[in-house]
Formats: structure tokens, C-alpha cells, sequence
């Protein structure tokens, strides 16, 4: 749940033999205990709400690391206003995630089946899948991240939206700049014809 942690055995931002960006190496060894996130030190920043063609395995949730220290992500958990599933970052090779990173929290780890995104060393974007049994409803949700299961663990951050979103968001991200702006993602991403940054900085808002 949303206690323990993990021991850091080294760090890696994604150069070669060494996690995807975000992502530390290793989870056991001599070192400091890597705590999991606690409330306000995920970010929620941009949200795939609604993709090109069929929303199935493609839609995701970027967070970012608040923390001034690495995060053990073992224990997120993604609820919409119905469901909650615990989230597997075995497509990035570990669950650490160091300040300031990025984590891309996508349906499906597939990149012929998420639109084009992959995990990993090779992409440099550090992530990972939590299934379609949670979804980002196009005309209202709410997104909650959780450290355990968000019925009983930590609420880290939580997003909203309602049918008032309008059309400006299908196929385009809806990004939060760091002054807390939100607009549709400008930059096409992918091979499916969507719009996003995933697993970099999102441009300002205008």
C-alpha cells in the first residue's frame, strides 16, 4: 500500500543499459529508502481524454514529480469515478522516479495498440500501463492517483472535467502548463494522429 519503499541501487535517465528518463536503476542494495509519493508530490499535467480513432489502449495520464527526492511509484494506483487499477511499470524496468521526471500512465504498454508509445529505455519515456478496466470518459470524469488503492491508500492528485470541455480536446491532449493554464495539445505525437507531449514538457499555454 502506501507505506515501505525501495532501496536505490544507482541512476540512469535513459542512456544506454540504464532505465528510461525518469526512471533510477535498480531496486535493492546499499542506499537510501526511496519513499512512495505522498499527496501534492505527483502533478497531474496533461490527459489523453479522448484519442484519434478508438480510444481503447490509448488514452493515458502525465504526471510529474513535485518531490525534491526520487519516488518509488510501485504502489500508484489510477481510479476513474467508477474503477481502480493498480498501475505496471515493467515495460520502463523500474518503478523509481527521480525529480522533476515524467511519468506517462497509459492503458496499454503496446505500441501498436496505444497510438505509438513506447516505454522504455529505447523511447526514453519512463511509464507505465493500467489497463482498460479505467477509462477517461469523454464528456465528464474524474482522475484520481493514488498511492495504493484509492478506496483506502493516499489520494496524490486528482483531475476533473465535465461536458463543458468541448470539442477542442478530441485527438488533442488537454495540457496544464506550470502556471496552471489548460489548453489542447498542440504537437502531433505518434503514428494514430493524436496530439500530445508524452514524456516531455508541455509547451505554455497561449
Amino acid at each position: 500500500m502506501a507505506g515501505g519503499g525501495v532501496t536505490a541501487a544507482g541512476g540512469g535517465s535513459g542512456t544506454a543499459g540504464e532505465p528510461a528518463s525518469g526512471g533510477q536503476a535498480g531496486s535493492g542494495g546499499a542506499g537510501a529508502s526511496i519513499p512512495p509519493p505522498a499527496p501534492g508530490e505527483l502533478a497531474i499535467v496533461e490527459l489523453l481524454i479522448n484519442p484519434a480513432g478508438t480510444d481503447t489502449g490509448r488514452e493515458w495520464i502525465e504526471v510529474v514529480s513535485r518531490a525534491a527526492h526520487a519516488l518509488d511509484l510501485a504502489s500508484l494506483h489510477i481510479a476513474d469515478a467508477a474503477n481502480d487499477a493498480d498501475v505496471d511499470f515493467t515495460a520502463s524496468g523500474t518503478t523509481i522516479l527521480l525529480p522533476g521526471a515524467r511519468a506517462v500512465l497509459i492503458q496499454s504498454a503496446d505500441p501498436t495498440k496505444n497510438g505509438g508509445i513506447t516505454l522504455g529505455v529505447a523511447s526514453g519515456i519512463f511509464g507505465g500501463s493500467f489497463g482498460t478496466r479505467v477509462s477517461l470518459n469523454n464528456d465528464a470524469d474524474t482522475i484520481t492517483v493514488c498511492a495504493g488503492a484509492c478506496a483506502s491508500g493516499a489520494v496524490i492528485d486528482q483531475f476533473a472535467w465535465d461536458a463543458s470541455l468541448g470539442t477542442a480536446y478530441d485527438e488533442h491532449a488537454l495540457s496544464i502548463d506550470d502556471g496552471g493554464r489548460r489548453c489542447p495539445a498542440p504537437t502531433p505525437f505518434g503514428d494514430a494522429g493524436s496530439f500530445g507531449t508524452p514524456g516531455a514538457e508541455n509547451p505554455p499555454c497561449p
